[in-house]
């Protein structure tokens, strides 16, 4: 199978897959040898000798080869070797029966949500602003003021490198959550969104009734337990939380080793 990656998290990739075959290796050699114009041939591939030597050639001819390993084909090393569960739909009975720690490749609609887009870009943000206050100091109200400084407060709880995308399976699936990191990504994130393969570990899941904000996804918070502690105190105990920056059960989140059509 022909993979188009979009997000490769090559530091995962190597961390599984030296637990699974006991270390990494960065290349491998094959050699080969035979008889021209005879019958027989020698091959040697990691440091195993094959094949047999005829006496009906007249010279002999020696190939060798050395095939370096890229993060592409760790990863498919690897994926032979998790036997990942493939999640195309979703029923009850998967639902009850997924466990913390295997390994899912989820077949679905990746979205990447406004809030969680504008949390990534608070320091573009910030750039903008210091421009326009510095060329045009009107432009910007005091209530525009005031949402800046809350996008960059989310912005530095979350870090400007996280960011959590979903996944939907169906009207019916629990929705999926997913901790990315910009580094990883192959693609801008425009192009990650749409039809794709994610596969990864899966960390909790939620109940219906149950809602989490995008920076405290359970498994996937993207705050320290001091900020969430302040996060906390700062909610009010009806107080709801702006548009667009929660998640409602039933959910699943998973920490991901790669994305990919």
């Amino acid at each position: 199978m022909l993979r188009e990656f979009l997000y490769l998290d090559t530091l995962l990739v190597d961390n599984y897959l030296a637990q699974v075959e006991d270390g990494l290796y960065d290349e491998t050699q094959q050699r080969e040898m035979g008889a021209v114009g005879g019958e027989g041939n020698l091959s040697m591939n990691m440091g195993v000798v094959q094949g047999g030597l005829g006496g009906n050639g007249s010279s002999e001819k020696e190939a060798a080869r050395t095939y370096r390993q890229t993060p592409e084909s760790r990863f498919n090393r690897l994926y032979e070797k998790l036997q990942a569960r493939s999640v195309e739909d979703f029923t009850k009975n998967l639902w009850g029966d997924l466990k913390r720690g295997e390994v899912l490749d989820v077949e679905c609609e990746l979205e990447i949500p406004s809030m969680a887009r504008l949390m990534v870009q608070g320091e573009q943000l910030s750039d903008f602003a210091s421009l326009v206050r510095t060329f045009s100091p009107d432009a910007i109200s005091a209530q525009d003021e005031e949402a800046l400084t809350g996008f960059q407060a989310l912005s530095s709880r979350g870090g400007n490198n996280r960011f959590i995308a979903t996944g939907e399976l169906g009207t019916e699936a629990p929705v999926f959550a997913f901790k990315l990191s910009k580094e990883s990504l192959r693609t801008d994130m425009d192009s990650l969104e749409g039809e794709v393969n994610v596969v990864g570990k899966m960390e909790r899941k939620w109940p219906e009734g149950e809602s989490h904000s995008l920076l405290d996804i359970p498994g996937l918070s993207l705050m320290s337990r001091k900020d969430r502690r302040a996060a906390a105190r700062q909610k009010g105990p009806n107080q709801s939380a702006p548009e667009g920056m929660e998640l409602d059960g039933p959910g699943v989140s998973m920490s991901v080793i790669a994305i990919y059509r």
